[in-house]
C-alpha cells in the first residue's frame, strides 16, 4: 500500500478566482464592491447576484475567466509533489467550469482523475474511503481553502488551509 495521494481543490486554491469573480461583478455592474464581496462571501448564486445586477452572467463569466490568475506559490508546492504522489483535483464545481478552469493552469499541473460536484461530496466520508482504495494509500493530504467545505469528515484526510493573499482583507469585513 502507498502511503499518500495529493487532492487539492481547485477555486480559491490552485486558482485565486475570488478576487476574479469580484472584479468582474463591480467592473460590469458598475456597483459597489462591498455588497458584491458580502453576496459571494455567502456563496449567492452567480447567475442570481448577475440577474439582480441587471447584467449578463454569460459576460461575467467572460470577464472573470480573463481576470483569474494562479495561485503560484501553491501551484509550484504541489507540482513538486506530483511526481512522487499521485494527484487528484476535486471540486465542488461543475464539471463543465472546472474544465474551463483548468485551462489557466496550461498542463503545469497533471491530475490522475478529476473530481467534480457531480461526482464527489466533500463532506461524505465514503467518498473519501472509495478514493483512498481507489488509490491504494493509507492517508490523503487535501489542499483546500474554506473551512466550512473543505475540511473532510474522514480520520485519514489531512486538509492543509491555504488562505488566498489578501482574503482576510477582503472577505471578513463587516
Amino acid at each position: 500500500m502507498r502511503q499518500l495521494l495529493i487532492a487539492c481543490d481547485l477555486h480559491n486554491t490552485l486558482l485565486c478566482s475570488g478576487p476574479a469573480w469580484e472584479q468582474a461583478f463591480v467592473e460590469l455592474s458598475g456597483s459597489d464592491e462591498k455588497p458584491i464581496r458580502k453576496a459571494l462571501a455567502e456563496k449567492c448564486s452567480r447567475h442570481l447576484l448577475a440577474k439582480q445586477l441587471g447584467i449578463s452572467y454569460d459576460a461575467v463569466y467572460k470577464r472573470y475567466g480573463e481576470l483569474v490568475q494562479i495561485n503560484h506559490g501553491i501551484v509550484s508546492a504541489i507540482a513538486c509533489l506530483q511526481g512522487n504522489y499521485p494527484l487528484v483535483l476535486i471540486s465542488s464545481a461543475s464539471r463543465t467550469r472546472v474544465e474551463k478552469d483548468l485551462q489557466k493552469l496550461d498542463g503545469i499541473l497533471s491530475f490522475d482523475h478529476i473530481f467534480t460536484k457531480e461526482t464527489f461530496w466533500k463532506n461524505r466520508t465514503q467518498d473519501w474511503d472509495k478514493l483512498r482504495e481507489c488509490y491504494g494509500v493509507s492517508r490523503i493530504l487535501y489542499f483546500g481553502n474554506d473551512p466550512s467545505e473543505d475540511i473532510s469528515p474522514a480520520p485519514f484526510v489531512q486538509t492543509v488551509l491555504v488562505p488566498l493573499k489578501g482574503s482576510e482583507e477582503r472577505y471578513n469585513e463587516d
